[in-house]
């Protein structure tokens, strides 16, 4: 699936094969990863995304308003 340049991700940098290694800290492993990040997602004031492009990591920052 290819990320379209109008697409939110992409203007924050996302780019279409990144991989989505950890989020808030929590490696997205398994499933039950998932019900962790369901509690603490929706109070958060940022996200902070591990990713993986190719042989490099990096991180994102995505500071939420309300």
């Amino acid at each position: 699936m290819s990320l379209e340049k109008e697409h939110l991700f992409y203007k924050m940098g996302a780019r279409s094969g990144d991989v989505v290694i950890s989020v808030n800290g929590f490696k997205l492993d398994g499933v039950d990863i998932l019900f962790e990040l369901s509690k603490s997602l929706p109070t958060a004031s940022n996200v902070k995304l591990e990713i993986q492009r190719y042989d490099k990591k990096f991180d994102y920052n995505v500071n939420i308003k309300e």
